[in-house]
């Protein structure tokens, strides 16, 4: 199985993309009387660009430069751009020094990166400049906004620089645009530091509210997002479903079994039960199964932490690396060897305690889980656990 590029979750955000571009693009055009043959030109630039910005934007993706694997399917860049096309359009009917280049860069440097804030803000710019036939010192205030807001707001989520990010964005604001207005002119009026009061407490505002709200939200480790990848109506949900009652029956119970084992260590329950339904979804793409598992996994867009565990299923490609990684195997080594023995061999409980132990204790001895960060303690714990646990393996559930 060959990973799928055009994935429809990514396919989507870029269409809609380059869509609002072409319109910015024209109403901006339209907005300044501009020449059908200028307009033209300007939509090839614009396709230059975008199929520049495009190719940069998958090879960011797999290179794993994106701040989290949410935004692996572009939707939150693809919303933060948009909303930079609307403000860039507005800003062309207020006076001239009234950027939102600040906030454009600091919004898509935390959804995005920073490499990715500075070309779409320079292009923006550069295309408002020529439409709006922008002074040279209102497009170096713009640029100079621009890279303010790119550098600062990565650096507003540091507790110990927010009180200096904070003046930075304000004062900055000011002295930039105080000081190409009278590199203009030559001369400075009362209301160009107005102007630069307010550009400055918007900037100001903009990055308060980003630090402490949209930042955190990015930067979040995906365990919400988990939950829905474990719906019913999850199409890989239904997928594994139709491919075999008895697989989809596995997955449920590891996913379960998984997420409690997490929480009794304090660790990334969601994330637990998302491998543990997912662990073996190779298996309906036939062998390989774990890269058929981790192709599947990319393909839908899954959170890297997730993959990653797929990426070491059964310790057969990659050495098991987390403790949740080690969590997942271990339940799944003792789901699956609870199945493939016969109802009447646990007649007693005691012997599905010996199967357990056994089990554990094998896969232990090799060393699998020695690189995962599992100490002695917690693989006790989980052990002890999954023993006492007589809710966790009812045999009347086992087919």
């Amino acid at each position: 199985m060959k990973e799928e590029r055009l994935v429809k979750r990514r396919v989507v955000p870029v269409v809609i993309l380059t869509v609002l571009t072409l319109l910015f693009t024209f109403l901006m055009a339209i907005r300044n009387t501009m020449p059908l043959d200028e307009v033209v030109v300007l939509f090839f630039l614009d396709l230059i660009f975008l199929a520049v910005f495009i190719y940069f934007l998958e090879e960011e993706r797999l290179l794993k430069q994106l701040p989290t694997e949410e935004c692996n399917d572009f939707k939150s860049i693809a919303v933060v751009y948009g909303l930079g096309l609307v403000a860039f359009y507005i800003s062309s009917y207020l006076p001239d020094y009234s950027s939102f280049s600040f906030c454009f860069a600091a919004a898509m440097a935390v959804v995005a990166n920073r490499e990715m804030a500075l070309s779409t803000g320079i292009f923006l710019n550069l295309l408002a400049a020529y439409t709006q036939n922008w002074d040279i010192h209102v497009l170096m205030a713009s640029v100079l906004l621009l890279l303010l807001g790119t550098m600062l707001a990565l650096a507003g989520k540091e507790k110990h620089l927010h009180l200096w990010v904070q003046f930075i964005s304000f004062f900055g604001t000011i002295v930039i645009v105080a000081s190409c207005y009278y590199a203009q002119d030559f001369i400075i009026k009362g209301r160009v530091f107005v102007l630069a009061a307010v550009t400055g407490a918007v900037n100001l505002l903009f990055l308060e509210i980003l630090t402490r709200s949209l930042e955190p939200e990015v930067q979040r480790t995906g365990e919400e997002h988990y939950l829905e990848l474990l719906k019913d109506n999850y199409p890989l949900v239904r997928s594994i479903r139709r491919f075999s009652e008895m697989d989809y029956s596995h997955a449920l119970r590891v996913s379960e079994i998984s997420g409690e084992c997490a929480r009794k260590l304090g660790l990334k329950e969601n994330l637990c039960r998302a491998a543990g339904f997912y662990y073996r979804i190779g298996r309906m793409e036939g062998e390989p199964y774990t890269e058929n598992g981790v192709l599947l996994a990319q393909n839908a867009c899954f959170p890297e932490e997730l993959i990653q565990i797929l990426r070491e299923y059964n310790g057969e490609l990659m050495a098991i690396s987390t403790r949740e990684s080690a969590i997942v195997h271990m339940v799944d080594k003792v789901v699956t060897k609870l199945d493939l023995l016969d109802k009447e061999t646990f007649s007693t409980t005691w012997n599905q305690d010996m199967v357990i132990y056994q089990t554990l204790n094998e896969n232990s001895a090799t060393g699998i889980y020695d690189e995962s960060g599992l100490s002695m303690n917690q693989f006790l714990t989980i052990r002890d656990f999954l023993v006492k646990g007589d809710h966790l393996f009812d045999s009347d559930n086992r087919e």
